[in-house]
């Protein structure tokens, strides 16, 4: 879903949750959403939003958002229709002003007939497998992605529709290891991949051959005892080099190329700026660009060129107050493609390009894509691109531990921004709501973050933007003049840092060393400890922090550790871990003052366990249950006395089962609910003809 039908979406919502009960066109509306956005039939929500317009007594405002998605849904198959149910919208439901205004834009997009015939836009995969940690093959029949339900390389047929794995590591009972970033060689013959080895806790980049139907064996083409992380993004057009991203375990982010005949990396330009963008060689092989996140505002990012050979001094090419990031070269390498949103919405712009320097000003090819993630340009020009739909957003239900019953439905309190809400917290005294926002639309818009901190009473919010890249789970200090929060400094380096709730300043509470990684931060209740996770040497540990004096205390030390739940009346910490020679997945406590942890919940893989919070009491925990691979789940109330686990019927509908932050009535939770989606669309005809690169 574009950031229109988001928007627009969080208008209806907003309709639905704060009334006292939805009709049944509002719930019929939401089924058609689902299957759209989250079944991916789109033919089946036509019908269903076409069902919606032709009954009686339909509310204005549900036609008018049904009509807004029946255009986006006949857009997304490349039908004509479209352009009817948007002029519709803006001459009927003109009073309705977000999808009146969306409805506009989109017509904009499309242009006049006349002159949108030529360029087209199609989606190409949608469903529960898309990913788009891969890249197309220059021909446009294939693209390679990871299969998460075992976390192999997989190729994805565009023609057939059918899908085959490239490696084959068994399940995740068998191996924790994965695939990520992949790119199909020039002659469509090989593969190059990072693989993720847990035995190592690294990544190390491989290639793997084609050949027909059955994939060779692959090969380890680079491995580093220093390298945390390394991302395969695009091969030079005489198939000799692959551009690499390379963070190593001192912090350092590397941008180089790795030589496919002998794994020898040679490194083009070391940033501690962190986060720099996919690289794309330019056609004749002499240039990279990318992008990074802008000096003046790091949560927007520029664009730059880089010389292979000779001079490496990076060559601005997009510098702007917007959010730039590089598509792709044209084929014929006069012109650097690249996404903005510098008008509103996400557009697709071009600049010319003369021996890797910017000539006059960018222009603007086709002004709404919306969310985007290139996958690369084929041979012919087309630009495949993974475009994001779904979402998480904040719920509030309210909830009577006593008997684990729900006692008022979930409701979305927040209007503005739907799908990109999530990680929320309760001030002391329960009278704000803070949450993490997303604002960027690319597979990178975690980079853009900021905080909200919503009244209750008024609706009213204040925004925040920490110091801190790719930030997680606030944490409200006991005073309510701070969060504890987990991330990456301007400077690339992991850590957990203090953010005023006030201004936003943000400073340090402790830096991860090399080949670390430090995690969910909790306030003991006096406010003058912390406590979190460190893990990254082989096993993890839950640590106690002094903030005064920065003395530290082990509390465990185990091979695995989940995240750290620490109890409301602040004696117990909750967490989950593994049972490898029992093939079994346990909740275990931990006493805070020190002594033995204790085993409370446990249960046999392929299934695995979650904490989702505290009872109010400190006497339960609530754990989560994965109970199938499609992401059922059941919750549970699991009791500290021993006594037998209750099974909850709350239908939450968690998504990804993150935690309870639970009110300080002690009836009220919050929580994130849903999960991010993409789907693969393909844009056509937007460039000259393709002459040869020079």
């Amino acid at each position: 879903m574009n950031r229109i039908g988001i928007a627009l979406a969080a208008a209806l919502v907003s309709v639905v949750v704060l009334g006292q009960k939805p009709d049944a066109a509002e719930v019929e509306l939401k089924a058609a959403m689902h299957k759209e956005q989250v079944d991916g039939d789109l033919k089946g929500a036509i019908a269903q939003y076409q069902k919606i317009l032709t009954t009686r007594g339909v509310g204005r405002a549900v036609a008018a958002t049904a009509l807004l998605h029946l255009g986006q849904c006949h857009e997304k198959l490349g039908d004509a229709e479209a352009r009817k149910a948007y002029e519709r919208l803006v001459m009927e439901f003109a009073d309705q002003a977000e999808p009146a205004r969306a409805a506009r834009e989109r017509l904009a997009g499309l242009g006049t007939p006349a002159a949108s015939a030529g360029i087209r836009t199609r989606q190409v995969w949608t469903g529960p497998k898309v990913d788009v940690e891969g890249s197309v093959s220059p021909d446009g029949r294939y693209l390679s992605y990871v299969d998460w339900d075992t976390g192999d390389l997989a190729l994805h047929d565009l023609v057939t529709g059918a899908d085959r794995r490239l490696t084959n590591k068994g399940t995740w009972s068998d191996s924790d290891d994965f695939a990520e970033e992949s790119v199909i060689s020039p002659d469509g013959k090989q593969v190059a991949y990072s693989w993720f080895k847990l035995k190592d806790l690294r990544f190390d980049l491989r290639l793997i051959g084609l050949n027909g139907n059955n994939p060779t064996t692959p090969r380890v083409l680079y491995d580093s005892e220093d390298v945390g992380w390394i991302g395969a993004y695009d091969w030079s057009p005489d198939g000799k080099w692959i551009a690499v991203r390379v963070d190593r375990k001192d912090q350092t982010e590397q941008i180089g190329l790795v030589s496919v005949a002998d794994g020898s990396l040679r490194v083009l330009k070391s940033t501690t700026s962190g986060g720099a963008g996919r690289p794309f060689f330019s056609p004749d092989g002499r240039h990279l660009a990318f992008d990074l996140p802008s000096e003046e505002n790091p949560a927007k990012r520029d664009v730059f060129v880089l010389r292979i050979d000779g001079d490496r001094e990076m060559i601005p090419a997009v510098v702007h107050p917007a959010n730039d990031e590089v598509v792709d070269w044209s084929p014929d390498g006069s012109r650097l493609l690249f996404a903005s949103d510098r008008t509103g919405a996400v557009g697709l712009w071009s600049i010319s390009i003369l021996d890797g320097k910017p000539q006059g000003a960018a222009g603007l090819i086709k002004p709404d894509i919306g969310g985007m993630y290139s996958l690369g340009l084929t041979a012919s020009g087309a630009l495949y691109f993974g475009s994001r739909i779904g979402g998480v957003n904040v719920q509030i239900a309210a909830i009577d531990f006593a008997t684990g019953q729900l006692l008022s439905p979930a409701v979305n309190p927040i209007p503005d921004f739907f799908g990109s809400n999530y990680m929320p917290d309760w001030s002391p005294d329960g009278r704000y709501l803070a949450y993490v926002s997303r604002r960027g639309t690319t597979l990178f818009s975690d980079r853009d973050q900021v905080i909200f901190i919503r009244s209750l009473q008024s609706g009213q919010a204040r925004e925040l933007r920490p110091r801190v890249r790719q930030f997680r789970w606030p944490r409200w200090s006991p005073d309510g003049r701070f969060f504890a929060v987990y991330g990456l400094d301007l400077k690339g380096r992991q850590g957990i840092f203090l953010v005023d709730a006030e201004n936003g300043g943000t400073s340090p509470i402790v830096l991860a060393e090399p080949g670390e990684n430090l995690v969910s931060p909790n306030w003991g209740r006096d406010g003058k400890k912390i406590y979190y996770r460190r893990t990254g040497r082989g096993d993890s540990s839950v640590v106690e922090r002094d903030l005064s004096s920065g003395a530290e205390r082990e509390i465990i030390r185990r091979k695995s550790v989940g995240g750290v739940y620490l109890s409301p009346d602040g004696k117990w910490i909750a967490t989950w871990g593994e049972d490898q020679s029992a093939k079994a997945e346990t909740i275990i406590i931990i006493p805070v003052a020190g002594g033995e942890s204790r085993e409370v919940f446990r249960v046999r893989q392929p299934r695995s366990v979650g904490v989702s919070g505290w009872a109010p009491d400190s006497n339960s925990i609530i754990v989560r249950e994965l109970v199938s691979t499609g992401g059922g789940s059941e919750r549970w109330q699991v009791p500290l006395s021993g006594g037998e686990p209750r099974k909850l019927n709350l239908n939450l509908g968690l998504g990804d089962g993150g935690p309870l932050r639970v009110h300080p009535d002690g009836r009220q939770v919050a929580y994130s609910s849903g999960n991010d989606a993409w789907e693969v669309w393909v844009l056509e005809n937007f460039l000259p003809p393709v002459k040869a690169a020079q």
